[in-house]
């Protein structure tokens, strides 16, 4: 499988580079700027899009919140969510994957800025929210991102 890297900086979505097999580029610059174009949230510093890959066993994206304040946990709970659903939403729209094939989607949020107390910086995990196809269901977790093996 050839790959390209694909470097973001899109409004407050930036990514280093994103690695996409060439057949799968259109979808990952349409994916990336579908979260780009979500409304704005006073509370988030960004979103940024950690992951975005394609493999035999399908298609993997991951993306990170990270707010400015310590946000409420029903706040990162519909965030999560809300982002999970904008990604699925545009998924739908662009790829039929095959029945063998799995949709693996996860938002994490965080809290950055912070600093311990001898002034090292800290970023403080909150919570993640995971849409996986083989049970087609949206679960809050209150911590980790990892795909079912």
């Amino acid at each position: 499988m050839k790959t390209v890297s694909l470097p973001f900086f899109l409004g407050f979505l930036t990514a280093t580079t994103v690695a996409w097999a060439t057949t799968d580029s259109d979808i990952a610059t349409a994916i990336v700027r579908q979260v780009k174009n979500l409304p704005p949230h006073s509370d988030w510093n960004s979103v940024q899009t950690d992951k975005l890959s394609h493999d035999s066993m399908g298609y993997t994206y991951e993306f990170t919140i990270d707010y400015k304040e310590w946000p409420a946990p029903d706040e990162v709970e519909s965030d999560t969510r809300s982002v999970i659903r904008s990604v699925l939403q545009k998924v739908v729209e662009l790829q039929k994957p095959s029945e063998d094939q799995s949709i693996w989607i996860s938002v994490c949020a965080i809290q950055s800025g912070l600093h311990g107390e001898t002034g090292t910086p800290l970023v403080r995990p909150l919570r993640c929210s995971n849409y996986n196809s083989d049970s087609d269901q949206i679960e809050f977790k209150p911590n980790g991102n990892s795909p079912p093996l």
